[in-house]
């Protein structure tokens, strides 16, 4: 596993680097989470965290190419989680469970 280190190691302005780590630590607390609904629950506040101070990099900074970089991800983290709704509500409709 990955040490976690500071976002600045990673080219970041110091400034807005500050504070933030590398996955290391984040993978850590994800891989230790007692159950899977606690691994996703982690796994998307850390999903949630990076895309925000991203963008929030990408704004401040005036990288375009990030802000291109984040949106093209959102699209695609937008169909990965479709995706998976989409398969939990054909398993739930084919053992007869209805959605609210």
């Amino acid at each position: 596993m990955q040490r976690p280190r500071q976002i600045l190691d990673l080219g970041f302005p110091e400034e807005l680097g500050k504070g933030l780590l590398h996955d290391g630590f984040r993978v850590a607390a994800i891989e230790a989470a007692p159950d899977d609904q606690e691994r996703c629950r982690l796994s998307y506040e850390y999903l949630r965290k990076v895309l925000k101070h991203g963008g929030r990099m990408a704004e401040e900074t005036g990288d375009h190419e990030l802000a291109d970089l984040l949106r093209k991800r959102y699209e695609w983290v937008t169909n990965q989680i479709l995706l998976a709704v989409s398969d939990l509500e054909a398993d739930l409709r084919e053992r007869r469970y209805e959605l609210d």
